[in-house]
């Protein structure tokens, strides 16, 4: 996803976010929080939480100690093993081996029989945090650019759907048990303002936007990639379930972001 491990350490340090991005990450962290203790009392048990993308542990590390006691088990995966050894040596310091376990695998590879049946199936709650949901680029986008520095020309067709995204959410809803919720902590509201706040936070970070207005995602040089959202598209991309199971919450009151929920009939 990235070229180097100097611009993923930059997306998710506090001292490169923008007041956007500071902002909606708290409200996020404590929206998800919130939910997370509801369904502790739901199901009047310890959770199982699974979650894709956990990048350092910055997720479980600051879930309070009531939400903690309440986790019977916090699995995250991660495609990048330095993540995974950040993640790891946090864990340790935390205090929490044994109750929070990083492991460096793909999303994409959900449905891997072998790596479920290493799993403690099934989950109460699979969560994507931070803007992860957006970072499934679909392989024929192409991260190059012209000599304008404005990224090749790509089908649009490979966003209606994005089955990449598909796949994932899909994969990862397969693994709550009934009641549980595959909860999207975090998406870009697809709107001009958004886009400019994220390319503010890429310059931020050192990174060099490829895309412009009439794309519904932005790119950089450097090899990042995310996507915005509208409302009908999340609904149309999450078509495994009826549009009563999901519900759309605001993250903030911008405009900027917003949660999704999924729940498991």
């Amino acid at each position: 996803m990235y070229s180097g491990a100097e611009e993923v350490e930059r997306t998710l340090n506090d001292n490169f976010l923008t007041d956007a991005l500071r902002s909606s990450r708290s409200r996020e962290l404590q929206l998800l929080q919130e939910r997370l203790l509801a369904l502790s009392g739901k199901f009047e048990t310890p959770l199982r939480i699974f979650d894709i993308g956990i990048g350092d542990g910055y997720v479980p590390l600051r879930f309070e100690k009531k939400l903690l006691e309440n986790i019977e088990q916090y699995i995250g995966i991660d495609n990048s093993p330095q993540e995974i050894e950040y993640c790891e040596k946090n864990v340790r310091q935390a205090g929490l081996v044994g109750k929070v376990k990083a492991l460096e695998f793909d999303a994409t590879n959900l449905d891997d029989l072998s790596f479920r049946k290493k799993l403690p199936l099934p989950f109460h709650a699979v969560i994507c945090t931070y803007f992860t949901p957006g970072n499934f680029r679909p392989d024929e986008i192409k991260l190059e650019w012209d000599a304008r520095g404005r990224i090749v020309p790509y089908p649009k067709s490979v966003l209606e759907p994005n089955t990449k995204f598909q796949k994932v959410f899909s994969d990862a809803y397969d693994l709550l048990g009934s009641g549980g919720e595959l909860i999207l902590g975090s998406t870009y509201i697809d709107s001009p303002a958004t886009r400019i706040k994220q390319e503010e936070f890429y310059k931020n970070c050192g990174m060099h936007a490829i895309t412009s207005e009439n794309d519904t995602f932005t790119a950089t040089q450097e090899g990042f990639w995310s996507q915005r959202f509208t409302e009908e598209r999340i609904f149309s991309y999450i078509n495994w379930v009826v549009r009563e199971d999901i519900k759309l919450v605001p993250i903030g009151t911008d405009s900027f972001s917003r949660m999704v929920v999924v729940t498991k009939s």
